[in-house]
C-alpha cells in the first residue's frame, strides 16, 4: 500500500531496510518512537547497516541507470555458416554486452550455454563455435533450425530461424557454399530479415552483397489497369515493394524461396489497404539474379480505411499467422523525440517480445520461435510509456 506523500524511493528504502530494524520516519510509530516493531538499533548495528545502503544502492541502481532508454541487452542472431567439413559458426550482435547474464545455442540435436566469447570492437560482434560451448552440439547442414536465447537486467530475448530443407524454411534454394544472414534492404523504410548470403562476413557488419536479387514486373489491377502507387505486400512473407507511377516495380529482394496467392496494396495517404489475390507464383531468388514477374490480380478480397487518428492504430498481416506477422502503423504519428516499442504477451501475461521501434520505419515483422504454441497473444505499442493501441493476433 502506498502511504500518502510516500515516494517509490522511499517505499523501496522501507523494503530493503525492513530486516535491519533501520528507523525511519513514520506517521505510525511504535510504543518508543521508532519504527513499528519497537526495537532500537545499537551504534554498531547502525553503522553496519549504513555501511551496507552505500555498496548494495549502486548495485541496485547501476542497471536500470546505465540502461536508461537504450533498451534491454540482447543477444541478436547475424549470421551462420557451415564449412567445407560441416563445422558450423554463429556470429551474434550483442546488444548491451555488460548487462548480458547468458546465452543459449539450440539446434534440432539439443542445445548449450555459451561459457565464453570475444568482443570483436567496434560493432559488438562475436562468434560461436562449438569451443564457445559448455556441451557440443550439432547442426545439420543440410536443413536445420537455430534458436538464440538470452537474458539480462530482467529481460529475455530470443532469435531463431529455419534454414536449408527444415520444414518450413524458406532458405532452401542452395545450402552449400552460403552463409544465412540477416541484413536489411533499404525501401519503403528499411526491410530486413536474412537471406542466402553467397560472400559471408563472420566477424564483420553483414551487407547486402551477394545476398540479394532483383525483382521487377509490373501490378495490374483486376480490370487490367496499372496500379498507379502505393506498396504492394507479399502474403504471407511479407516482402514490400513500391509501385511506381506506371505501375511497374524494380526493387532487391532477399535472396531466399517465394510463394504467394494473395497481395496486400498500402497506400499512406490517408491510409488504406486492400486484399487481392493474385496468379499464383512461385519463385527461388538466387543471390545476385534477376526475377521478371508481373502481380496480376484476378478478385478483391476486401478494403480497408483507416481514419486519420492523433494515437496511430496498428494493423496486422496475417492474422491468424503461422510463421511470421507483420506490424503497419503511419509513421507520420511519430514525434522524432518518442520512445517507441511494440510489445508481445502472451494469456499468463508473459512477455515475449520488448522491440524498440525506429523513427520513420512503418512496419516490424515478427517471427516468433519455431516452438511457440498455437494460441492468442496480445500486443501492444507503446509510445513514452503509453499503450496508445493493443490487440489480439492468433498463430495456427
Amino acid at each position: 500500500m502506498c502511504r500518502p506523500g510516500e515516494g517509490s524511493e522511499y517505499r523501496f528504502l522501507r523494503l530493503i531496510t525492513a530486516e535491519f530494524l533501520l528507523p525511519l520516519p513514520d506517521s505510525r510509530k511504535g510504543k518508543d518512537g521508532f519504527n513499528p516493531s519497537g526495537r532500537r538499533l545499537k551504534p554498531k548495528q547502525l553503522f553496519a547497516m549504513k555501511r551496507f545502503l552505500v555498496i548494495i544502492f549502486p548495485l541496485l541502481f547501476s542497471n536500470l541507470i546505465t540502461l536508461g532508454n537504450a533498451g534491454p541487452p540482447m543477444a541478436l542472431l547475424r549470421e551462420i555458416m557451415f564449412d567445407n567439413s560441416g563445422n558450423w559458426s554463429v556470429e551474434l550482435y550483442l546488444y548491451q554486452e555488460p548487462f548480458i547474464d547468458s546465452i543459449w545455442i539450440e539446434s534440432s540435436s539439443g542445445g548449450a550455454l555459451v561459457t565464453s566469447y570475444t568482443l570483436i570492437a567496434p560493432d559488438d560482434l562475436t562468434v560461436i563455435n562449438n569451443s564457445n560451448l559448455s556441451t557440443p552440439i550439432t547442426f545439420n547442414s543440410e536443413g536445420d533450425y537455430i534458436i538464440i536465447r538470452s537474458g539480462g537486467s530482467s529481460y529475455s530475448h530470443y532469435d531463431s530461424i529455419a534454414f536449408g530443407n527444415y520444414p518450413g524454411s524458406i532458405l532452401d534454394c542452395i545450402n552449400t557454399g552460403v552463409s544465412y544472414a540477416f541484413i536489411e534492404i533499404p525501401g519503403n523504410g528499411w526491410s530486413s530479415g536474412f537471406s542466402i548470403d553467397t560472400t559471408p562476413t563472420m566477424g564483420y557488419l553483414n551487407d547486402t552483397s551477394g545476398a540479394v536479387a532483383y525483382f521487377s514486373g509490373t501490378a495490374y489491377k483486376v480490370n487490367g489497369e496499372v496500379f498507379t502507387g502505393g506498396e504492394i505486400v507479399f502474403v504471407p512473407e511479407e516482402l514490400s515493394i513500391t509501385i511506381g507511377p506506371d505501375g511497374t516495380f524494380d526493387h532487391p529482394i532477399f535472396a531466399r524461396r517465394y510463394q504467394c496467392d494473395e497481395i496486400r496494396i498500402i497506400e499512406y495517404s490517408p491510409y488504406s489497404y486492400a486484399d487481392y489475390t493474385i496468379i499464383p507464383m512461385e519463385f527461388c531468388a538466387l543471390p545476385g539474379s534477376t526475377i521478371q514477374e508481373d502481380f496480376v490480380t484476378t478478385g478483391l478480397v476486401g478494403t480497408t480505411v483507416i481514419p486519420v487518428k492523433k494515437d496511430p492504430l496498428v494493423i496486422v498481416s496475417p492474422n491468424p499467422f503461422s510463421s511470421a506477422i507483420t506490424f503497419f502503423w503511419a509513421a507520420s504519428a511519430f514525434n522524432p523525440d518518442d520512445i517507441t516499442e511494440l510489445c508481445i504477451f502472451d494469456q499468463q501475461g508473459k512477455q515475449l517480445l520488448k522491440e524498440r521501434i525506429r523513427i520513420g520505419l512503418q512496419k516490424y515483422q515478427w517471427n516468433p520461435e519455431i516452438h511457440l504454441p498455437s494460441g492468442i497473444y496480445i500486443y501492444q505499442l507503446i509510445i513514452n510509456g503509453k499503450a496508445v493501441s493493443s490487440g489480439k493476433i492468433v498463430r495456427i
